[in-house]
Protein backbone atom coordinates (compact mmCIF):
# COMPACT_ATOMS: atom_id res chain seq x y z
CA UNK A 1 0.00 0.00 0.00
CA UNK A 2 1.45 3.12 -0.98
CA UNK A 3 1.80 5.85 2.24
CA UNK A 4 -0.05 9.11 1.76
CA UNK A 5 0.68 12.51 2.53
CA UNK A 6 -1.69 15.52 3.11
CA UNK A 7 -0.81 18.80 1.02
CA UNK A 8 -3.28 21.74 1.69
CA UNK A 9 -6.43 19.43 2.17
CA UNK A 10 -5.54 17.03 -0.80
CA UNK A 11 -4.18 13.55 -0.59
CA UNK A 12 -0.78 13.22 -2.01
CA UNK A 13 0.27 9.59 -2.59
CA UNK A 14 3.98 8.65 -3.17
CA UNK A 15 5.33 6.11 -4.62
CA UNK A 16 7.57 3.70 -2.19
CA UNK A 17 11.18 5.01 -2.22
CA UNK A 18 13.82 2.85 -1.32
CA UNK A 19 16.61 4.73 0.26
CA UNK A 20 20.16 3.04 0.53
CA UNK A 21 23.73 3.91 1.02
CA UNK A 22 24.63 2.84 -2.32
CA UNK A 23 26.16 6.15 -4.37
CA UNK A 24 24.73 4.30 -7.82
CA UNK A 25 21.51 4.65 -5.98
CA UNK A 26 21.49 8.44 -5.82
CA UNK A 27 20.67 9.25 -9.09
CA UNK A 28 17.65 7.40 -9.25
CA UNK A 29 16.26 8.86 -5.92
CA UNK A 30 16.93 12.22 -6.84
CA UNK A 31 15.09 11.54 -10.07
CA UNK A 32 12.12 9.55 -8.22
CA UNK A 33 11.72 12.74 -5.61
CA UNK A 34 11.70 15.14 -8.55
CA UNK A 35 8.82 13.16 -9.91
CA UNK A 36 7.18 13.30 -7.13
CA UNK A 37 7.72 16.82 -6.27
CA UNK A 38 6.53 17.84 -9.54
CA UNK A 39 3.02 15.69 -9.16
CA UNK A 40 2.75 17.50 -5.57
CA UNK A 41 2.86 20.92 -7.32
CA UNK A 42 0.58 19.83 -10.20
CA UNK A 43 -2.21 18.47 -7.11
CA UNK A 44 -1.67 21.82 -5.32
CA UNK A 45 -1.87 24.16 -8.05
CA UNK A 46 -4.56 22.69 -9.73
CA UNK A 47 -7.25 25.40 -10.31
CA UNK A 48 -10.91 24.18 -9.55
CA UNK A 49 -12.66 24.99 -12.92
CA UNK A 50 -16.17 24.35 -11.69
CA UNK A 51 -15.49 26.83 -8.81
CA UNK A 52 -13.78 29.50 -10.86
CA UNK A 53 -16.62 29.19 -13.30
CA UNK A 54 -19.25 29.91 -9.98
CA UNK A 55 -17.62 32.64 -9.16
CA UNK A 56 -17.28 34.38 -12.50
CA UNK A 57 -21.25 33.47 -12.57
CA UNK A 58 -22.01 35.73 -9.69
CA UNK A 59 -19.95 38.47 -10.85
CA UNK A 60 -21.51 38.40 -14.14
CA UNK A 61 -25.09 37.90 -12.38
CA UNK A 62 -24.76 40.62 -10.00
CA UNK A 63 -23.59 43.29 -13.14
CA UNK A 64 -26.72 41.92 -14.91
CA UNK A 65 -29.32 42.26 -12.20
CA UNK A 66 -27.90 45.35 -10.62
CA UNK A 67 -29.61 47.68 -13.09
CA UNK A 68 -33.22 45.78 -11.43
CA UNK A 69 -31.88 47.32 -7.95
CA UNK A 70 -30.45 49.93 -8.76
CA UNK A 71 -33.00 52.23 -7.16
CA UNK A 72 -33.60 49.98 -4.05
CA UNK A 73 -32.89 51.70 -1.08
CA UNK A 74 -33.41 50.82 3.08
CA UNK A 75 -33.68 53.53 6.03
CA UNK A 76 -30.49 51.83 7.32
CA UNK A 77 -28.69 52.70 4.04
CA UNK A 78 -29.61 56.36 3.53
CA UNK A 79 -27.80 56.19 7.23
CA UNK A 80 -24.59 54.13 6.24
CA UNK A 81 -24.31 56.26 2.79
CA UNK A 82 -24.74 59.48 4.45
CA UNK A 83 -21.84 59.08 6.98
CA UNK A 84 -19.50 57.48 4.20
CA UNK A 85 -19.86 60.90 2.69
CA UNK A 86 -19.17 62.30 5.46
CA UNK A 87 -15.73 60.81 5.88
CA UNK A 88 -15.03 61.09 2.18
CA UNK A 89 -15.51 64.84 2.88
CA UNK A 90 -13.59 65.02 5.91
CA UNK A 91 -16.41 65.88 8.56
CA UNK A 92 -15.11 63.49 10.60
CA UNK A 93 -16.78 64.76 13.82
CA UNK A 94 -20.13 64.01 12.71
CA UNK A 95 -19.46 60.72 10.79
CA UNK A 96 -19.08 59.34 14.29
CA UNK A 97 -21.47 58.07 15.56
CA UNK A 98 -22.81 55.81 18.66
CA UNK A 99 -25.73 53.84 16.85
CA UNK A 100 -24.26 53.43 13.30
CA UNK A 101 -21.12 50.99 13.57
CA UNK A 102 -18.52 52.25 11.17
CA UNK A 103 -16.57 49.51 9.11
CA UNK A 104 -19.29 49.66 6.57
CA UNK A 105 -19.03 52.98 6.08
CA UNK A 106 -15.26 53.15 5.97
CA UNK A 107 -15.09 50.93 3.00
CA UNK A 108 -17.65 52.50 1.21
CA UNK A 109 -15.42 55.17 1.09
CA UNK A 110 -13.05 54.63 -1.57
CA UNK A 111 -15.96 53.22 -3.68
CA UNK A 112 -18.04 56.48 -3.87
CA UNK A 113 -16.01 58.16 -6.46
CA UNK A 114 -16.70 55.77 -8.63
CA UNK A 115 -19.99 56.44 -9.43
CA UNK A 116 -22.06 59.43 -9.65
CA UNK A 117 -24.95 57.72 -8.15
CA UNK A 118 -24.05 56.32 -3.88
CA UNK A 119 -26.52 53.35 -4.68
CA UNK A 120 -24.53 51.98 -7.53
CA UNK A 121 -21.18 52.51 -5.18
CA UNK A 122 -22.64 50.70 -2.44
CA UNK A 123 -23.52 47.77 -4.41
CA UNK A 124 -20.01 47.45 -5.70
CA UNK A 125 -18.82 47.45 -2.77
CA UNK A 126 -21.53 44.32 -1.51
CA UNK A 127 -20.70 42.60 -4.67
CA UNK A 128 -16.72 42.92 -3.83
CA UNK A 129 -17.74 41.67 0.01
CA UNK A 130 -20.02 38.75 -1.67
CA UNK A 131 -17.47 37.28 -3.14
CA UNK A 132 -14.99 37.77 -0.54
CA UNK A 133 -18.11 36.25 1.29
CA UNK A 134 -18.64 32.72 -0.76
CA UNK A 135 -14.67 32.01 -0.13
CA UNK A 136 -15.05 32.17 3.16
CA UNK A 137 -18.16 30.24 3.67
CA UNK A 138 -16.04 27.61 1.49
CA UNK A 139 -13.18 27.91 4.01
CA UNK A 140 -15.68 27.28 6.89
CA UNK A 141 -17.16 24.62 5.08
CA UNK A 142 -13.41 22.70 5.06
CA UNK A 143 -13.61 22.68 8.30
CA UNK A 144 -16.46 20.08 7.66
CA UNK A 145 -14.31 18.05 5.12
CA UNK A 146 -17.14 18.30 2.61
CA UNK A 147 -16.37 16.67 -0.48
CA UNK A 148 -15.36 18.83 -3.60
CA UNK A 149 -19.45 18.18 -5.50
CA UNK A 150 -20.55 19.34 -1.57
CA UNK A 151 -18.51 22.52 -1.85
CA UNK A 152 -19.73 23.32 -4.86
CA UNK A 153 -23.68 22.89 -4.50
CA UNK A 154 -23.04 24.86 -1.45
CA UNK A 155 -21.82 27.75 -3.01
CA UNK A 156 -24.57 27.52 -5.66
CA UNK A 157 -27.30 27.34 -3.32
CA UNK A 158 -25.83 30.36 -1.70
CA UNK A 159 -25.72 32.48 -4.46
CA UNK A 160 -29.23 34.08 -4.75
CA UNK A 161 -29.15 34.92 -1.01
CA UNK A 162 -25.44 36.62 -1.33
CA UNK A 163 -26.71 38.27 -4.30
CA UNK A 164 -29.81 39.14 -2.97
CA UNK A 165 -28.15 40.83 0.37
CA UNK A 166 -25.65 42.66 -2.18
CA UNK A 167 -27.84 43.82 -4.16
CA UNK A 168 -31.83 44.05 -2.71
CA UNK A 169 -30.37 45.64 0.32
CA UNK A 170 -27.99 47.98 2.05
CA UNK A 171 -26.70 46.39 4.69
CA UNK A 172 -23.89 45.31 6.87
CA UNK A 173 -24.88 42.04 7.87
CA UNK A 174 -23.73 40.11 4.35
CA UNK A 175 -20.01 42.03 5.84
CA UNK A 176 -21.09 40.57 9.24
CA UNK A 177 -21.33 37.29 7.55
CA UNK A 178 -18.09 37.16 5.71
CA UNK A 179 -16.37 37.89 8.77
CA UNK A 180 -17.98 35.55 11.13
CA UNK A 181 -17.27 32.85 8.58
CA UNK A 182 -13.49 33.18 8.83
CA UNK A 183 -13.83 33.91 12.46
CA UNK A 184 -15.68 30.34 12.77
CA UNK A 185 -13.28 28.84 10.37
CA UNK A 186 -10.46 29.73 12.75
CA UNK A 187 -12.49 28.54 16.07
CA UNK A 188 -13.15 25.11 14.19
CA UNK A 189 -9.70 24.24 13.51
CA UNK A 190 -8.29 21.60 15.06
CA UNK A 191 -5.25 23.24 14.94
CA UNK A 192 -6.21 26.06 17.01
CA UNK A 193 -4.86 23.75 20.11
CA UNK A 194 -1.51 23.47 18.10
CA UNK A 195 -1.22 26.94 16.58
CA UNK A 196 -0.28 29.83 18.88
CA UNK A 197 -0.97 32.97 16.22
CA UNK A 198 -4.79 31.73 15.62
CA UNK A 199 -5.58 33.65 19.22
CA UNK A 200 -4.76 36.89 17.55
CA UNK A 201 -6.18 36.11 14.25
CA UNK A 202 -9.94 35.45 16.38
CA UNK A 203 -8.86 38.63 17.87
CA UNK A 204 -8.70 40.64 14.82
CA UNK A 205 -12.15 39.37 13.42
CA UNK A 206 -13.77 39.82 16.49
CA UNK A 207 -12.77 43.49 16.69
CA UNK A 208 -13.77 43.77 12.59
CA UNK A 209 -17.29 41.69 13.89
CA UNK A 210 -17.74 44.99 16.67
CA UNK A 211 -16.73 47.36 14.09
CA UNK A 212 -19.76 46.28 11.37
CA UNK A 213 -21.88 45.86 13.85
CA UNK A 214 -22.23 46.73 18.02
CA UNK A 215 -23.87 43.09 18.89
CA UNK A 216 -20.14 41.90 17.41
CA UNK A 217 -18.82 42.99 21.09
CA UNK A 218 -20.85 40.94 23.54
CA UNK A 219 -20.95 37.83 20.82
CA UNK A 220 -17.43 37.53 20.50
CA UNK A 221 -16.83 37.92 24.24
CA UNK A 222 -19.30 35.13 25.41
CA UNK A 223 -18.03 32.86 22.26
CA UNK A 224 -14.82 32.57 22.07
CA UNK A 225 -14.44 32.26 25.69
CA UNK A 226 -16.74 29.42 25.35
CA UNK A 227 -15.15 27.60 22.43
CA UNK A 228 -11.45 28.28 24.44
CA UNK A 229 -12.70 26.25 27.19
CA UNK A 230 -14.34 23.51 25.05
CA UNK A 231 -10.57 23.41 23.02
CA UNK A 232 -8.73 23.40 26.37
CA UNK A 233 -11.13 20.54 27.59
CA UNK A 234 -11.18 18.61 24.69
CA UNK A 235 -6.90 19.07 24.43
CA UNK A 236 -5.14 15.46 25.62
CA UNK A 237 -1.68 16.75 25.42
CA UNK A 238 -0.48 19.89 28.25
CA UNK A 239 0.82 21.56 25.42
CA UNK A 240 -2.17 22.10 23.53
CA UNK A 241 -3.96 23.51 27.03
CA UNK A 242 -1.05 25.73 27.23
CA UNK A 243 -1.74 26.88 23.69
CA UNK A 244 -5.16 27.79 24.04
CA UNK A 245 -4.59 29.57 27.36
CA UNK A 246 -2.12 32.00 25.77
CA UNK A 247 -4.57 32.09 22.20
CA UNK A 248 -7.41 33.19 24.83
CA UNK A 249 -5.22 36.31 26.47
CA UNK A 250 -3.58 36.99 23.14
CA UNK A 251 -7.11 36.83 21.17
CA UNK A 252 -8.80 38.96 23.98
CA UNK A 253 -5.81 41.40 24.14
CA UNK A 254 -6.08 42.04 20.72
CA UNK A 255 -9.44 42.17 20.41
CA UNK A 256 -10.00 44.56 23.26
CA UNK A 257 -7.06 46.96 22.33
CA UNK A 258 -8.71 46.83 18.51
CA UNK A 259 -12.38 47.63 19.86
CA UNK A 260 -10.47 49.75 22.45
CA UNK A 261 -9.78 52.45 20.02
CA UNK A 262 -13.64 53.11 18.69
CA UNK A 263 -14.87 52.73 21.74
CA UNK A 264 -12.73 55.66 23.38
CA UNK A 265 -13.73 57.58 20.05
CA UNK A 266 -17.44 57.64 20.41
CA UNK A 267 -17.27 57.81 24.44
CA UNK A 268 -15.61 60.88 24.24
CA UNK A 269 -17.44 62.60 21.89
CA UNK A 270 -20.57 61.72 23.64
CA UNK A 271 -18.82 62.32 27.21
CA UNK A 272 -19.39 59.12 28.56
CA UNK A 273 -18.50 55.42 28.40
CA UNK A 274 -20.63 53.39 25.94
CA UNK A 275 -19.87 50.54 23.29
CA UNK A 276 -22.87 51.36 21.91
CA UNK A 277 -26.49 52.54 21.97
CA UNK A 278 -28.15 50.20 19.49
CA UNK A 279 -29.21 48.09 22.36
CA UNK A 280 -30.60 50.01 24.37
CA UNK A 281 -32.52 51.99 21.43
CA UNK A 282 -33.93 48.82 19.94
CA UNK A 283 -34.83 47.13 24.00
CA UNK A 284 -36.85 50.67 24.38
CA UNK A 285 -38.62 49.75 21.35
CA UNK A 286 -39.72 46.62 22.58
CA UNK A 287 -42.01 48.06 25.15
CA UNK A 288 -43.09 49.99 22.45
CA UNK A 289 -43.97 47.02 20.41
CA UNK A 290 -42.04 48.35 17.21
CA UNK A 291 -38.93 48.24 15.33
CA UNK A 292 -39.04 51.71 13.27
CA UNK A 293 -39.38 55.16 14.39
CA UNK A 294 -42.07 55.95 12.32
CA UNK A 295 -43.93 55.28 14.91
CA UNK A 296 -42.81 57.99 17.21
CA UNK A 297 -45.54 60.85 16.52
CA UNK A 298 -43.52 63.73 16.96
CA UNK A 299 -40.75 66.16 14.63
CA UNK A 300 -37.20 65.59 15.60
CA UNK A 301 -34.62 67.86 14.64
CA UNK A 302 -31.42 65.31 12.93
CA UNK A 303 -28.59 65.50 15.13
CA UNK A 304 -26.53 67.52 12.64
CA UNK A 305 -27.54 70.33 9.69
CA UNK A 306 -25.89 67.57 6.99
CA UNK A 307 -27.79 64.78 8.15
CA UNK A 308 -30.83 63.42 5.87
CA UNK A 309 -33.42 62.51 9.22
CA UNK A 310 -32.71 62.00 13.06
CA UNK A 311 -32.34 58.28 11.77
CA UNK A 312 -28.70 59.40 11.45
CA UNK A 313 -28.69 58.98 14.94
CA UNK A 314 -31.49 57.19 16.38
CA UNK A 315 -29.94 57.33 19.70
CA UNK A 316 -31.45 60.98 19.73
CA UNK A 317 -35.30 60.23 19.33
CA UNK A 318 -36.77 60.14 22.74
CA UNK A 319 -38.08 56.79 23.09
CA UNK A 320 -36.95 56.21 26.58
CA UNK A 321 -35.69 53.47 28.44
CA UNK A 322 -37.56 50.19 29.34
CA UNK A 323 -36.71 47.74 31.61
CA UNK A 324 -38.40 44.12 31.71
CA UNK A 325 -38.45 43.08 35.28
CA UNK A 326 -39.42 46.44 36.40
CA UNK A 327 -42.62 44.73 36.52
CA UNK A 328 -44.52 41.18 36.71
CA UNK A 329 -46.55 43.11 33.63
CA UNK A 330 -43.34 44.25 32.17
CA UNK A 331 -41.76 40.82 32.13
CA UNK A 332 -44.82 38.79 30.90
CA UNK A 333 -44.71 41.43 28.08
CA UNK A 334 -41.23 40.90 27.22
CA UNK A 335 -41.69 37.05 27.51
CA UNK A 336 -44.30 36.98 25.19
CA UNK A 337 -41.78 39.17 23.02
CA UNK A 338 -39.13 36.75 23.40
CA UNK A 339 -41.61 34.19 22.32
CA UNK A 340 -42.73 35.61 19.26
CA UNK A 341 -38.78 36.27 18.11
CA UNK A 342 -38.57 32.39 18.50
CA UNK A 343 -41.70 31.37 16.42
CA UNK A 344 -39.96 34.42 14.01
CA UNK A 345 -36.43 32.29 13.62
CA UNK A 346 -38.38 29.20 13.02
CA UNK A 347 -39.99 30.43 10.06
CA UNK A 348 -37.50 32.53 9.11
CA UNK A 349 -35.19 28.83 8.90
CA UNK A 350 -38.20 27.59 6.81
CA UNK A 351 -37.52 30.34 4.13
CA UNK A 352 -34.31 29.28 4.04
CA UNK A 353 -34.89 25.84 3.15
CA UNK A 354 -37.53 23.63 3.77
CA UNK A 355 -35.14 20.84 5.26
CA UNK A 356 -33.57 23.42 7.79
CA UNK A 357 -35.23 23.34 10.65
CA UNK A 358 -35.24 19.20 10.40
CA UNK A 359 -31.22 19.88 10.24
CA UNK A 360 -31.09 21.32 13.47
CA UNK A 361 -33.61 19.60 15.51
CA UNK A 362 -31.41 16.51 14.05
CA UNK A 363 -28.12 18.04 14.91
CA UNK A 364 -28.87 19.51 18.31
CA UNK A 365 -30.48 15.65 19.40
CA UNK A 366 -27.32 14.25 17.98
CA UNK A 367 -25.24 16.58 20.13
CA UNK A 368 -26.81 15.87 23.39
CA UNK A 369 -26.56 11.92 22.86
CA UNK A 370 -22.74 12.16 22.95
CA UNK A 371 -22.32 15.23 25.18
CA UNK A 372 -20.23 13.37 26.82
CA UNK A 373 -17.43 12.81 24.17
CA UNK A 374 -14.17 14.36 24.51
CA UNK A 375 -13.52 14.51 20.63
CA UNK A 376 -13.96 17.72 18.67
CA UNK A 377 -16.87 17.62 16.80
CA UNK A 378 -17.88 20.18 14.32
CA UNK A 379 -21.53 19.69 14.73
CA UNK A 380 -21.22 20.58 18.41
CA UNK A 381 -19.50 23.54 17.59
CA UNK A 382 -22.48 24.69 15.50
CA UNK A 383 -25.26 24.57 18.20
CA UNK A 384 -22.95 25.95 20.47
CA UNK A 385 -22.32 29.01 18.09
CA UNK A 386 -26.08 28.54 17.23
CA UNK A 387 -27.51 29.13 20.41
CA UNK A 388 -24.74 31.43 21.38
CA UNK A 389 -25.33 34.27 18.48
CA UNK A 390 -29.04 33.77 18.27
CA UNK A 391 -29.91 34.55 21.80
CA UNK A 392 -29.06 37.89 21.67
CA UNK A 393 -31.31 38.60 19.34
CA UNK A 394 -34.37 36.92 20.10
CA UNK A 395 -33.85 38.29 23.58
CA UNK A 396 -35.01 42.17 21.77
CA UNK A 397 -35.25 41.18 18.27
CA UNK A 398 -34.83 39.12 14.89
CA UNK A 399 -34.79 39.39 11.78
CA UNK A 400 -33.83 36.61 8.69
CA UNK A 401 -30.68 38.73 7.93
CA UNK A 402 -29.29 38.81 11.38
CA UNK A 403 -29.22 34.82 11.28
CA UNK A 404 -27.33 34.47 8.08
CA UNK A 405 -24.55 33.03 10.16
CA UNK A 406 -27.01 30.63 11.93
CA UNK A 407 -28.40 29.95 8.94
CA UNK A 408 -25.45 29.16 6.39
CA UNK A 409 -23.76 27.16 9.63
CA UNK A 410 -26.77 24.56 9.56
CA UNK A 411 -26.58 24.73 5.47
CA UNK A 412 -23.28 23.38 5.49
CA UNK A 413 -24.32 20.47 8.14
CA UNK A 414 -26.87 19.57 5.38
CA UNK A 415 -23.83 18.62 2.86
CA UNK A 416 -22.25 17.55 5.78
CA UNK A 417 -25.06 14.81 6.41
CA UNK A 418 -25.46 13.71 2.91
CA UNK A 419 -21.71 13.49 2.30
CA UNK A 420 -21.49 11.04 5.82
CA UNK A 421 -24.11 9.08 4.53
CA UNK A 422 -21.71 8.10 1.51
CA UNK A 423 -18.85 7.75 3.45
CA UNK A 424 -21.37 4.92 5.47
CA UNK A 425 -22.08 2.98 2.21
CA UNK A 426 -25.69 4.29 3.14
CA UNK A 427 -25.71 5.87 -0.42
CA UNK A 428 -24.51 5.37 -3.82
CA UNK A 429 -22.44 7.76 -5.39
CA UNK A 430 -25.47 8.62 -8.11
CA UNK A 431 -27.97 8.54 -5.17
CA UNK A 432 -25.62 11.26 -3.15
CA UNK A 433 -25.34 13.42 -6.49
CA UNK A 434 -29.25 13.22 -6.18
CA UNK A 435 -29.51 14.19 -2.53
CA UNK A 436 -27.13 16.51 -3.35
CA UNK A 437 -28.86 18.42 -6.14
CA UNK A 438 -32.38 18.40 -4.63
CA UNK A 439 -30.40 20.12 -1.01
CA UNK A 440 -28.79 22.71 -2.94
CA UNK A 441 -32.52 23.57 -5.05
CA UNK A 442 -34.29 23.45 -1.47
CA UNK A 443 -32.00 26.50 -0.99
CA UNK A 444 -31.57 28.31 -4.22
CA UNK A 445 -35.19 28.64 -4.89
CA UNK A 446 -36.98 30.38 -1.64
CA UNK A 447 -33.72 32.54 -2.27
CA UNK A 448 -34.10 33.04 -5.82
CA UNK A 449 -37.60 33.92 -5.84
CA UNK A 450 -37.44 36.07 -3.00
CA UNK A 451 -34.70 38.02 -4.96
CA UNK A 452 -36.82 38.56 -8.07
CA UNK A 453 -39.19 39.87 -5.85
CA UNK A 454 -37.46 42.86 -4.98
CA UNK A 455 -36.20 43.73 -8.37
CA UNK A 456 -37.39 47.09 -9.81
CA UNK A 457 -38.13 48.53 -5.54
CA UNK A 458 -37.07 51.93 -5.28
CA UNK A 459 -38.16 52.82 -8.54
CA UNK A 460 -41.30 54.84 -7.94
CA UNK A 461 -39.96 56.69 -5.36
CA UNK A 462 -36.71 57.54 -7.07
CA UNK A 463 -39.17 58.92 -10.39
CA UNK A 464 -41.23 60.56 -7.94
CA UNK A 465 -38.20 62.44 -6.80
CA UNK A 466 -36.76 63.36 -9.98
CA UNK A 467 -40.04 64.94 -11.13
CA UNK A 468 -39.94 67.04 -7.63
CA UNK A 469 -36.78 68.26 -7.60
CA UNK A 470 -37.57 69.44 -11.33
CA UNK A 471 -40.87 70.70 -11.05
CA UNK A 472 -40.86 72.49 -7.73
CA UNK A 473 -37.49 73.09 -6.48
CA UNK A 474 -38.37 71.86 -3.05
CA UNK A 475 -34.94 72.16 -0.48
CA UNK A 476 -34.69 72.56 2.95
CA UNK A 477 -36.33 71.36 6.21
CA UNK A 478 -39.72 68.90 5.40
CA UNK A 479 -42.49 66.84 7.35
CA UNK A 480 -45.53 65.13 5.95
CA UNK A 481 -48.65 63.49 7.70
CA UNK A 482 -47.40 60.18 6.50
CA UNK A 483 -45.24 57.45 5.05
CA UNK A 484 -42.12 58.25 7.00
CA UNK A 485 -39.72 55.51 4.58
CA UNK A 486 -40.97 56.92 1.75
CA UNK A 487 -40.18 60.48 3.09
CA UNK A 488 -36.72 59.61 4.08
CA UNK A 489 -36.04 58.20 0.59
CA UNK A 490 -37.12 61.65 -1.08
CA UNK A 491 -35.25 63.18 1.23
CA UNK A 492 -32.11 61.34 0.57
CA UNK A 493 -32.62 61.19 -3.33
CA UNK A 494 -33.31 65.50 -2.92
CA UNK A 495 -30.97 66.14 -0.26
CA UNK A 496 -33.50 67.27 2.13
CA UNK A 497 -33.45 67.38 5.92
CA UNK A 498 -36.29 65.07 6.72
CA UNK A 499 -38.34 65.88 10.38
CA UNK A 500 -40.57 63.08 10.23
CA UNK A 501 -43.80 62.55 10.32
CA UNK A 502 -46.87 64.24 12.72
CA UNK A 503 -49.72 60.96 12.19
CA UNK A 504 -53.49 62.06 12.73
CA UNK A 505 -53.46 62.98 16.26
CA UNK A 506 -52.55 66.79 16.12
CA UNK A 507 -55.04 69.19 16.14
CA UNK A 508 -55.42 72.30 13.79
CA UNK A 509 -53.98 74.99 15.92
CA UNK A 510 -51.11 71.64 17.33
CA UNK A 511 -50.31 70.86 13.86
CA UNK A 512 -49.51 74.50 12.86
CA UNK A 513 -47.49 75.15 16.11
CA UNK A 514 -45.84 72.05 15.59
CA UNK A 515 -44.95 72.92 11.98
CA UNK A 516 -43.97 76.78 12.74
CA UNK A 517 -41.62 75.72 15.88
CA UNK A 518 -39.27 73.62 13.54
CA UNK A 519 -38.88 76.40 11.30
CA UNK A 520 -40.47 73.38 8.24
CA UNK A 521 -39.89 75.09 4.64
CA UNK A 522 -42.70 72.21 3.11
CA UNK A 523 -45.31 70.10 3.92
CA UNK A 524 -46.16 67.18 2.69
CA UNK A 525 -50.23 65.66 2.90
CA UNK A 526 -49.52 62.16 1.65
CA UNK A 527 -53.53 61.39 3.11
CA UNK A 528 -56.17 63.38 1.49
CA UNK A 529 -58.92 62.72 4.67
CA UNK A 530 -56.39 64.69 6.60
CA UNK A 531 -56.51 67.76 4.98
CA UNK A 532 -58.22 70.59 6.36
CA UNK A 533 -60.00 73.28 3.91
CA UNK A 534 -60.72 75.28 6.27
CA UNK A 535 -57.43 74.38 8.45
CA UNK A 536 -54.44 76.61 8.76
CA UNK A 537 -53.04 74.74 5.86
CA UNK A 538 -55.96 76.16 3.47
CA UNK A 539 -53.74 79.25 3.84
CA UNK A 540 -50.85 77.85 3.04
CA UNK A 541 -49.78 78.19 -1.27
CA UNK A 542 -50.13 74.12 -2.48
CA UNK A 543 -47.36 74.09 -5.03
CA UNK A 544 -48.17 70.95 -7.12
CA UNK A 545 -51.78 72.36 -8.05
CA UNK A 546 -52.87 68.28 -8.13
CA UNK A 547 -50.55 67.28 -10.53
CA UNK A 548 -48.84 64.47 -8.49
CA UNK A 549 -52.01 62.15 -7.45
CA UNK A 550 -52.63 61.34 -3.60
CA UNK A 551 -49.87 64.11 -2.68
CA UNK A 552 -49.85 68.14 -2.25
CA UNK A 553 -47.24 69.69 -1.20
CA UNK A 554 -47.48 72.96 0.97
CA UNK A 555 -45.01 75.57 0.96
CA UNK A 556 -44.83 77.25 4.55
CA UNK A 557 -42.59 80.12 4.21
CA UNK A 558 -44.95 82.01 1.73
CA UNK A 559 -48.81 82.37 3.22
CA UNK A 560 -51.64 82.52 0.24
Amino acid sequence: MRPKQFVFGRTIYFDSIYMTNSNNDHQSDTSTADSMLGRIKKSVYKPDYLLLFILLAYFCLGYLLMPYYKYDLTADGVSYISIAQKYLNGNYSEAVNTYWSPLFSWLLVPFLPLSESPLISVRLLSLAIGFITLLSIRRLASRFSLSALAKHGLTIGLLPVILYGSLAMITPDLLMLCILALYLSVMFDMDYRRDKSKGRVCGVLGALAYLTKSYGFPFFIVHFIVFNVIHYYQGTATSEKQVVLKNLASGLIIFLLISGSWIFVISSKYNHFTISTSGSYNLALMARDSSLPELHLQLIEPANSNATSVWEEPSRAPVGTWNPLASMSAFKFYAKRVLTNIRRTYFYAMANSLFLNSIILFTVLFCLQFKRSRKADPLLFCVVTAIIYSSGYILIFVMPRYLWIVFTLFTIVGYYYIDLLNRKGVLGKTSTTAMLFVFCLSCFIPQAYRLTKFRKAGQDVFVLSEKIDSNYGISGKVASDYFWKKMLYLAFHNNYTYFGRTGSYLSDDKLQQTLRAHNIDYYFVWVDSLYNPAGFLSKQKEITGGEIKDLRIFDMKYPR
